[in-house]
């Protein structure tokens, strides 16, 4: 089932936005820093990539998988852009100049954060439009991921609360809190690739009886 043209050219731009970016830190992380760091580098460059086959995809090739794609292009763009952004943190990480101060790079990372999560938003509206199945399946993930970050959430801000506690009270409830962190890991993960299989299981079923119905 092909994509509308306009969420197609949706991801054109998004995905040329990816690249040119990405390109444009590969030469700022290896010319225009006062040093080279080739990490930097080495995660801007599979970004270009990832760009690259997301606007191929936008003119047509790898329509048979296109959630797959979309999510492919996703997870580079946000675990590249994290690592990358990691790069920056430590000794020998590139330092921007501006005035007598070093530029943050957090608002880049957060740009990046950003074309990945339109990319996930994208690659869940390809899978989820061909099966009713899916949304159902999809809906459970998103409860698992509710509940993961509202875990993780109590912990952060009663961090210093818990820190006071004996160890062992504090040992139950980091153990706890553990469990049902991996539990909703879990269930989210399950959820969210059986939503895609059941897409891509529904296209396949209709493509065979067309096939069969027309030969």
């Amino acid at each position: 089932m092909p994509l509308p043209n306009s969420i197609l050219r949706v991801i054109g731009a998004l995905s040329a936005i990816l690249a040119l970016s990405a390109l444009a830190m590969c030469v700022a992380s290896t010319l225009v820093a006062p040093h080279a760091v080739w990490i930097m580098f080495g995660f801007e460059l599979l970004m270009v990539l990832a760009g690259v086959i997301g606007f191929q995809f936008a003119r047509g090739p790898f329509q048979e998988g296109q959630g797959l794609t979309l999510v492919c292009v996703a997870a580079v763009t946000l675990l590249g852009g994290f690592f990358s952004y990691l790069a920056t943190r430590g000794p020998g990480g590139i330092v921007f100049q501006r005035g007598a101060g070093p530029v943050s790079m957090v608002p880049w990372f957060a740009f990046r954060g950003t074309l990945g999560g339109l990319f996930v938003l994208l690659a869940a509206y390809a899978v989820l439009r061909r099966a009713t199945a899916a949304r159902a399946y999809f809906r459970r993930g998103l409860v698992a991921s509710v509940l993961l970050l509202a875990v993780a959430a109590v912990l952060y801000l009663t961090r210093g609360s818990v820190g006071g506690l004996p160890d062992a009270v504090r040992g139950v409830i980091w153990a706890v809190c553990g469990i049902l962190m991996l539990g909703a890991i879990a269930a989210a993960g399950h959820f969210f690739i059986r939503a895609f299989e059941c897409g891509r299981l529904d296209e396949d079923l209709a493509t065979r009886e067309a096939s069969a119905t027309h030969p």
